[in-house]
């Protein structure tokens, strides 16, 4: 069965079974659909505001490289035919990086929205100096991006995307 409705004017079809999605980051992102599988414009928008990460990682790099064992950035970017609207992070995706890790958690309907959809871990240095250009750096982000930045003494952790405890404790990450 072919799907007739028109496809994302922002993908483009690779073959039968995948599309990718050009991006100013150069980053390669493929998506594992075929024709048949409607893909919702509002999960390539998250799509593309997670690939803003590019810049994030970037500027921690600029600001702290002693906290980096080298590059550090996201390398690809995978979506298996489920891609659909997450919470900050699309169901389905695969991010692969190189000299960082990002965590992410379940969406509401299978975690129950315990965990933020997506957190990015920094230990800080113990050089003063370094500490606070990183915690400059998470200011800026907050500001930019809408992120939230928890300090938690020498680790901070950037938050993105809506996350609400089950308990509604209040703790929801603005997206």
């Amino acid at each position: 069965m072919t799907n007739h409705r028109k496809t994302d004017y922002r993908l483009r079809r690779l073959d039968a079974n995948r599309l990718e999605l050009p991006n100013d980051y150069g980053i390669p992102v493929r998506i594992f659909a075929n024709d048949g599988v409607p893909i919702e414009r509002a999960a390539v928008d998250e799509l593309l505001g997670l690939l803003e990460l590019q810049e994030t990682i970037a500027r921690m790099l600029s600001a702290a490289p002693e906290l980096f064992d080298g590059e550090a950035y996201l390398e690809a970017v995978s979506l298996s035919s489920d891609f659909h609207r997450g919470a900050g992070i699309p169901i389905g995706t695969t991010l692969k990086t190189r000299g960082v890790a990002v965590a992410t958690a379940p969406d509401a309907t299978v975690g129950r929205g315990a965990l933020p959809p997506g957190v990015l871990i920094v230990r800080l240095p113990e050089d003063a100096a370094a500490q606070e250009r990183v915690r400059a750096l998470a200011q800026a982000e907050v500001a930019q991006h809408g992120m939230a930045v928890e300090d938690e003494g020498r680790v901070l952790r950037w938050r993105w995307g809506a996350a609400r405890s089950p308990e509604g404790r209040g703790d929801d990450v603005a997206a």
